[in-house]
């Protein structure tokens, strides 16, 4: 009695990892949602929406583009945190909420390591400080001297408190030690308009957000916070040809994550189709364009990556006193 009990068992556990498996051999059978944690008309949005069309095309469903802004990151990761691990509901994320949400001093509601799968990384944007052209300002000499001329008279703009484009803003003005008003947003387009409009006179802008702009002749490239020039702008130096060596970076990869424990055959099915996604040539052309590149990686690289930047940021959230309340 008691053996055909156990070989009952093993015939029952059998028959469910059976149904199990092949239910994750057809991933997806739905659409997709793709969760954007800001605002429509962003790089975030731009970039997502371009990795989506090529993206659903490996998949063989639509991939729905949701954007889910707020709580500098918050209500978005939630819908993804939160959602059932089946792959489902994945997030396309820029890694400021990532890095930066657990060092100023918010009561989240998630782990950023323990509630979300890091699948890969999807795309690199460079950073670029930009003026508008009705300033009248041609370099970044230039403008840290406006400024100091000016100590907090002029105001920058950024995609959200505690955002790569707020922390590296932070980081210019302790180095060159000049005194700026902060005023975030949720999403870079409307940060270009205002500086159109001349009510903001900086913007350390990712490439999607300002480069239309800059080669409209509207807003002015003061340099590019990578390591080397930007192939998209060549004739505008680096931040270290303009002085400035240690402003660089600034966190500009765009990663694919989805909720904690996505089962592995899911995972390698996402892995797959984003980096066959991001092969695709009009997904190239869209994201040059953007003066954007395609970047893939491990879910552990991914991660690493994360927490790399959590240690480089750290520090000047401390020593610039941001947090969720200013």
């Amino acid at each position: 009695m008691f053996r055909f009990f156990r070989v009952a068992g093993f015939l029952l556990s059998l028959a469910f990892a059976s149904a199990s498996t092949c239910a994750y051999a057809v991933y997806p059978d739905r659409p997709v949602r793709l969760i954007v944690t800001y605002q429509a008309g962003g790089s975030a949005d731009v970039l997502a929406r371009i990795f989506a069309k090529s993206f659903a095309d490996q998949l063989g469903q639509p991939i729905v583009v949701e954007n889910k802004p707020g709580g500098a990151g918050v209500i978005g990761i939630s819908a993804v945190t939160q959602s059932a691990a089946d792959g489902n509901t994945l997030l396309f994320c820029p890694p400021g909420p990532l890095v930066n949400l657990p060092l100023m001093g918010m009561k989240l509601p998630f782990d950023v390591y323990k509630d979300l799968t890091y699948i890969t990384l999807l795309t690199d944007t460079s950073k670029v400080i930009v003026v508008p052209a009705s300033l009248g300002i041609k370099t970044l000499g230039e403008f840290v001297a406006h400024v100091r001329a000016n100590p907090g008279k002029l105001s920058f703009g950024s995609a959200g408190t505690g955002s790569m484009t707020h922390l590296t803003a932070e980081l210019m003005m302790s180095l060159a030690k000049i005194d700026m008003v902060h005023v975030p947003y949720k999403s870079g387009a409307p940060i270009v308009m205002d500086m159109l409009n001349g009510n903001l006179q900086m913007f350390i802008g990712e490439m999607p957000n300002v480069l239309p702009q800059i080669r409209a002749g509207k807003l002015v490239a003061l340099a590019v916070t990578d390591a080397r020039r930007s192939t998209f702008l060549p004739d505008v130096p680096t931040t270290a040809e303009a002085g400035y060596p240690d402003l660089i970076g600034g966190g500009g990869a765009y990663g694919l994550c989805g909720p904690a424990n996505l089962p592995p055959p899911v995972v390698r099915r996402i892995q797959e189709a984003a980096v066959q996604a991001l092969k695709s040539p009009d997904l190239l052309e869209l994201f040059s364009q953007q003066g954007s590149r395609p970047e893939t990686s491990t879910g552990a690289q991914y991660m690493d990556y994360i927490r790399g930047e959590t240690a480089r940021w750290s520090p000047i959230i401390k020593s610039r006193n941001i947090s969720s309340t200013n």
